[in-house]
């Protein structure tokens, strides 16, 4: 009998521990460089997901360093990746954001197929390898253009929202959905042009003036600054002239706002241009970067505890379903941006009342 009880007691205690005590080897890639702006909040929230699923495990962590490499370079690169994690004998990969997702799916490594694979922080998944890959599961944030360029109206009013958009296979993505998105509603939209430098209406060169012709040429501007309706504005990262972007940016338009709809060398630091305060669309450095106002997507704290769960699941063998999840998105607002441009809870309460704020001691924006 004694035995018997024994028995049943640490079959209970095997139970109650994380996944039956197993330590799993998990191994992390990341899209961007070792040390890239938010790494560490990255690496300390999946670190914490993982322990609150009560999975015991050891770490590897990965950077695919995606902006320095070609995409050959970069498929070769996640490869070794692969062969690395094989030898370690490791039991799951997880990867981060949308090239990495993309380059070990492209890669063509058979390990690739053998274990594994959760993904989260992707915007637009390559759906024709995911369908080649049914052990590949994760977690999408696919952007919500038009409420967030609805929810920069409600708080800044009638704008010129700026974007930054090329010829990649991304741009041309973001720039189609913006486009579908915005169809039918009051939000327009507009391919910048260098001849749109000015209204035309004024006719105005900008260069070779003099002082007095620059004052006149910036009354006539402050009286062009009241907008009757919000403007998507394309410019292209692969011409736009480095003059019409300071000009944008400078602050002669108090209507004029960047957004940020994706994290690479071509808008990193093009937010901080701009004299009014910038939004998104992705969660990537929110709440580090404070001319980032906020926007409405999936914050990374959802993202990253979404995505230990579904790590979970797969270590227990399950296939969630459906194996491509959407995250909840939530209205945010950098508290800190909030505070040095100087803009009122009561455009927050009064126009998003879910609204959430973020950085500081503070979680919830004040009542």
């Amino acid at each position: 009998m004694k035995h018997k009880a024994f028995f049943i007691f640490m079959t209970a205690l095997l139970i109650g521990s994380p996944l039956y005590a197993q330590k799993y080897k998990i191994a992390l890639i990341h899209s961007y460089q070792e040390g890239y702006s938010g790494a560490g909040i990255v690496n300390k929230l999946f670190v914490k997901g993982l322990k609150d699923q009560q999975i015991d495990f050891q770490l590897r962590t990965f950077y695919l360093d995606c902006e320095k490499y070609e995409s050959v370079e970069e498929e070769q690169r996640i490869s070794e990746f692969a062969d690395s994690i094989r030898s370690w004998e490791g039991d799951l990969i997880a990867v981060l954001d949308d090239q990495a997702t993309y380059s070990i799916m492209a890669c063509g490594n058979p390990y690739v197929r053998q274990i594994p694979v959760v993904f989260s922080g992707v915007n637009y998944p390559n759906q024709d390898l995911l369908a080649q890959y049914p052990n590949i599961t994760g977690y999408i944030d696919k952007p919500d253009y038009l409420t967030t360029c609805r929810m920069i109206e409600r708080i800044m009013g009638k704008v010129r929202i700026h974007i930054l958009n090329g010829r990649t296979v991304l741009d041309r993505l973001i720039w189609k959905d913006l486009s579908e998105q915005c169809k039918g509603s009051e939000i327009t939209l507009h391919q910048w042009k260098r001849q749109e430098a000015l209204p035309g209406k004024l006719n105005i060169p900008i260069s070779d003036k003099d002082d007095t012709e620059y004052e006149s040429l910036h009354e006539k501007l402050n009286e062009y600054n009241h907008l009757d309706s919000t403007i998507v504005v394309r410019l292209s990262s692969d011409s736009v002239a480095a003059r019409d972007l300071m000009w944008l940016s400078s602050g002669i338009f108090k209507y004029s706002l960047f957004l940020y709809t994706k994290r690479d060398y071509t808008t990193l630091r093009i937010g901080s241009l701009f004299d009014n305060p910038g939004f998104e669309t992705i969660n990537e450095g929110f709440g580090i970067k404070e001319y980032m106002l906020g926007g409405y997507f999936a914050p990374i704290e959802t993202q990253l505890s979404d995505m230990t769960a579904g790590i979970k699941e797969r270590l227990q063998g399950k296939i969630p379903v459906p194996a491509v999840k959407q995250i909840a998105k939530q209205h945010l607002v950098n508290w800190q941006a909030m505070k040095r441009y100087q803009i009122p809870l009561k455009a927050f309460h009064r126009n998003i009342p879910s609204c959430t704020g973020r950085g500081g001691k503070n979680t919830q924006l004040p009542s």
